[in-house]
């Protein structure tokens, strides 16, 4: 499952990411990684406070992107902004071609 942080991305403590790669985009939108920078507000005065988990099985130039969960210093859980939707491979009796939301193509049931 696709479930990058991405650059403004939100946080579970409120706060949202504020930096992200140069050069890696999904959606249009920098990937966050393993050292970006995030806010808190509820712990303003963790600094730097900074991605500390990332997936090193995918990297940009080296560095673990950020993914659904992972975790910030002060302890706030990342909240991906990619939504992800099961559509149905038949509906109505019809054989679906295309299964979109939002410009994003979506995951089929089997």
């Amino acid at each position: 499952m696709i479930d990058f942080i991405r650059l403004n991305d939100t946080t579970d403590h409120g706060g949202e990411v504020i930096s992200a790669s140069d050069t890696m985009r999904y959606g249009g939108r920098r990937v966050a990684r393993k050292g970006d920078r995030v806010t808190c507000p509820e712990h303003p005065d963790v600094q730097p406070n900074v991605i500390i988990e990332g997936d090193d099985k995918i990297t940009d130039h080296g560095v673990p992107v950020a993914r659904q969960g992972h975790h910030a210093t002060c302890g706030c859980s990342l909240i991906s902004s990619i939504v992800w939707v099961a559509c149905p491979r038949r509906r109505n009796g019809v054989d679906s071609t295309n299964c979109k939301k939002d410009g994003s193509t979506l995951r089929w049931l089997q």
